[in-house]
């Protein structure tokens, strides 16, 4: 009987796993082709399999984390203007699909890519940080949006809400807060970069001190850099020790 009843079960689960697939299946958001593959819950195997992710062992700058083309001490930007975070990691290179997945997330409305890009946020801190920093972290803090944009939800905080849970790490996320709406990054110069993000953040006003606390100061895209820097410079002038991770890193 017992053996019936699992035989019964197992038949049972299979037919509502074959009426999911042809009533509600799901699409790949990137290519567009149903998620029938086993551990296909949000993107397809064959699109995560073109992520352009940066290697751990490839020859990288060990400040921020610019792919180099050959072993070197520092990339040329962090010899000339060294940024005041220790280390900075991510995940790939933003672009293709790795970029798709991202914009789609934060703009096409796709919120449950959210797991997925908290898991690329899993790999990146297990495979290039935990093992540099058995102490781990007091607390991560995220880059905070713009307060211009109209959002129902923050989406690199739901991100990392998620990676907090699965890694035991502390959030703190209303502690550095942006204070003024500012232009893209992007497409500007050093010098209008710098300008750019003059007084963007703050942090609150608290009597809780970070002095002495390991921060992980996490971002989605890591453009140009400077959105990073500029809070991070925040964090250390109160005495943390800084750490930077992303999911993207233009090249």
């Amino acid at each position: 009987m017992r053996r019936m009843n699992k035989w019964f079960g197992g038949v049972f689960k299979e037919l509502m796993r074959s009426m999911r697939l042809s009533i509600f299946l799901c699409q790949c958001p990137l290519c567009g082709k149903d998620l029938v593959l086993e551990g296909e819950e949000s993107v397809c195997r064959e699109c995560l399999g073109k992520i352009s992710w940066i290697d751990a062992n490839a020859p990288v700058c060990p400040v921020c984390s610019r792919p180099l083309g050959h072993e070197s001490e520092r990339c040329g930007e962090c010899l000339t203007a060294p940024p005041l975070f220790r280390k900075h990691v991510s995940y790939g290179r933003y672009e293709e699909e790795l970029r798709e997945i991202i914009l789609r997330y934060k703009y096409g409305g796709v919120e449950k890519l959210k797991h997925l890009l908290a898991g690329f946020y899993v790999e990146v801190y297990q495979r290039k940080i935990s093992m540099c920093e058995p102490q781990g972290f007091d607390f991560i803090i995220p880059v905070p949006p713009d307060t211009g944009r109209k959002r129902e939800f923050n989406p690199v905080l739901e991100i990392v809400k998620i990676f907090s849970k699965r890694m035991n790490i502390p959030l703190l996320h209303e502690y550095l807060v942006k204070v003024k709406k500012t232009l893209p990054q992007a497409g500007l110069t050093r010098s209008q970069r710098l300008n750019n993000l003059n007084n963007a953040f703050r942090l609150k006003s608290s009597s809780f001190s970070l002095k002495g606390k390991r921060i992980l100061l996490t971002d989605d895209v890591y453009t140009t850099g400077t959105t990073i820097k500029k809070c991070a410079e925040l964090l250390i002038a109160e005495g943390a020790d800084v750490v930077a991770m992303t999911l993207a890193r233009s090249i």
